[in-house]
């Protein structure tokens, strides 16, 4: 049996010699740092004899105290400088020798920036983010403002599922560029990046960013958490052009736009354990959506004035008939429109279809959000009871079809709610339907439509 290859580092080992400082604590260290296949920052510390200031360093060990940072800067061999303003102690070991007592210390960087100068230059300036658990069939390239921009992603590695395989970069059409360049092209990437993250079903992080400019590469390693699996796709990595072309070409006002549903993106793809918190994650990410378009004290049920004088006769009614104090305060929340109230209002004004969504609508999601939120639990005991995955279904589709478009998109994507049959957006037909005749709502007899559970698509790739 074949041993199975080793990924190849990002940054490949090499030792460096600097300080570690903080006010007027200053430690020289001498140390090797690799960023391994993962992302990962990785240091190894030579040992450091006791002295008051190794001393202090140890000192800033925190046990669940707030984490003390100190400036790590240090110099390789052939000139290349590692610096960081957040490097902090997760350990130390003391050990007792012939030579004496030495201090070993282990740390890590929150955010670490490595330069080196390469020995020929690049013919044009580069800026690349490099993500986890990202996946296309090949290699994705639009043009841009000011250059082009790519995108591409492995199959995951089944033996280790956060190693580094996908990446936006962005290639400059000019050999020089002006400092607005990066400001411009890391923009567009982002707003790239988020939308590739409702495409694959994951929220996509970057755990490093290069940036090539001449004979200097910039390389930034960020630490953070694991990358979740991929849950509930609306594109498949085979198709990603489309949206990814969608992105590419989205106007100042779509970016900006899509921008503001951020949150709202990642509550919807949040990982999660349980079905329920599968559940308050995409009704989280759709009260998010309209609480954003209509904020309780700019919209009102009634105006102000009106409402004031109303709510002053019925606390007078209240005290008058000895009712508990908790219900005073009660009363601001007459004035404030529902929770489905202002779903509807939302659906109507941006056209969402809603069309071929089960019978009740979204009102049966809501009330099992409710139980989830006051309970902890989903109970589903009664005779005719929907299960808690239709709920998750039914919200997820819409807040999907809410974000695609918000993106002003147009094509095709997989719909969970329809078993992940392809539906054409904005229009949420199926493809099959070649009169685009609407999905029916209900059956006959006027029951509920059930809906059809997922393919087994993501299990046979």
């Amino acid at each position: 049996m074949t041993k199975p290859k080793t990924p190849n580092s990002a940054f490949p080992t090499r030792r460096f010699e600097g300080t570690v400082s903080k006010d007027e604590v200053s430690v020289s260290v001498a140390f090797s740092a690799e960023v391994n296949a993962r992302g990962e920052l990785k240091l190894v510390f030579d040992p450091l004899p006791h002295t008051n200031e190794t001393f202090a360093l140890r000192r800033g060990l925190s046990r669940g105290e707030e984490v003390t940072f100190w400036s790590l800067n240090a110099t390789g061999p052939e000139g290349e400088s590692l610096s960081s303003d957040s490097f902090h102690l997760t350990g130390y070991s003391s050990r007792t020798g012939e030579n004496g007592d030495d201090l070993t210390i282990q740390g890590t960087c929150s955010e670490v920036e490595i330069v080196q100068e390469l020995s020929e230059p690049s013919p044009f300036p580069q800026f690349r983010w490099t993500f986890r658990r990202f996946r296309t069939f090949s290699r994705l390239g639009h043009p841009i403002e000011g250059g082009t921009l790519y995108a591409g992603g492995a199959a995951p590695n089944p033996e280790d599922g956060q190693l580094i395989t996908g990446f936006i970069a962005i290639q400059s059409d000019q050999a020089e560029v002006e400092p607005e360049w990066w400001t411009k092209i890391e923009a567009r990437a982002d707003h790239v990046r988020r939308v590739l993250s409702l495409a694959s079903g994951v929220y996509l992080r970057s755990y490093m960013e290069d940036r090539l400019e001449g004979t200097t590469h910039r390389l930034r390693v960020f630490s953070l958490s694991k990358a979740p699996e991929p849950f509930l796709a609306p594109f498949h990595f085979l198709n990603l052009e489309p949206i990814f072309k969608s992105a590419c070409t989205s106007s100042a006002e779509v970016c900006a736009r899509f921008l503001e549903l951020d949150p709202a993106l990642r509550w919807l793809l949040s990982p999660a354990h349980y079905d329920e918190s599968r559940l308050l994650g995409a009704m989280t990410a759709l009260e998010n959506i309209v609480e954003q378009a209509y904020p309780a004290k700019e919209f009102p049920l009634v105006k102000r004035g009106a409402f004031d004088r109303f709510a002053k006769a019925v606390r007078a009614l209240i005290r008058e008939h000895d009712l508990p104090e908790p219900v005073l305060s009660k009363v601001p929340e007459l004035n404030r429109a529902s929770f489905i109230d202002k779903v509807q209002r939302y659906v109507d004004e941006h056209g969402i279809v809603v069309a071929d969504f089960p019978h009740g609508g979204l009102e049966p999601v809501i009330k099992a959000r409710n139980a989830v939120v006051h309970t902890g639990i989903y109970f589903n005991d009664e005779p005719g009871e929907i299960d808690i995955w239709d709920h998750i279904l039914v919200a997820r589709e819409l807040v999907i079809r809410i974000l695609l478009n918000a993106l002003e998109f147009e094509g095709n994507y997989f719909s969970a709610l329809h078993g992940d049959e392809q539906l054409r957006f904005p229009s949420c037909r199926r493809l099959a339907d070649k009169q685009h005749h609407e999905i029916p709502i209900d059956d006959p007899a006027g029951e509920p439509r059930p809906v059809v559970r997922r393919s087994s698509r993501e299990s046979t790739e």
